[in-house]
């Protein structure tokens, strides 16, 4: 996230529905989780969720299951991400 320019912020948390604060957040969460318990949650995440899952843990947890579908572009970011 820091290494983005403010444009390229702005399109990434546009397409993931965010403000580019909670997109800054978010990965800032995301970094503080254990790299083996993201890739569960992800792994978890791609395959419809479950209870617990990263959405939960993130604070959703109620009102349905939500699904974010990323593509590859999409995903390869957040790996940088979380690297």
């Amino acid at each position: 996230i820091q290494g983005m320019s403010p444009n390229e912020l702005n399109q990434m948390a546009a397409m993931m529905g965010l403000s580019p604060d909670q997109l800054r957040t978010t990965a800032q969460m995301l970094g503080q989780i254990p790299p083996e318990q993201l890739q569960q949650y992800m792994m978890q995440a791609m395959q419809g969720g479950g209870p617990g899952g990263l959405g939960a843990m993130m604070g959703g947890g109620g009102g349905g299951q939500q699904v974010l579908r990323l593509t590859e572009e999409e995903m390869a970011a957040v790996d940088r991400l979380t690297e």
